[in-house]
């Protein structure tokens, strides 16, 4: 909209921590981690869980399709 830069720039905030502050559960996976135990994690709390997932989307498929259809939960 061509407004002019006031340099200010809040970035990207840390989700799992933000989520946390509403009383919900929150979790951040980082490289190496596993995704699959995170969400047995997640999903044994019972309640409502945000999880901040930065994804390179080069490995959407592997990630969605492979990782997430092997996961075995029960609800």
């Amino acid at each position: 909209m061509n407004f002019k830069d006031f340099e200010l720039d809040y970035g990207n905030p840390d989700f799992a921590l933000f989520t946390e502050s509403f009383g919900a559960a929150g979790f951040k996976v980082r490289e190496g981690d596993d995704l699959a135990e995170i969400l047995e994690r997640s999903f044994s709390l019972n309640k409502v869980t945000v999880i901040e997932c930065p994804i390179d989307y080069s490995a959407n498929y592997d990630t969605f399709s492979i990782e997430l259809r092997n996961l075995k939960c029960e609800f």
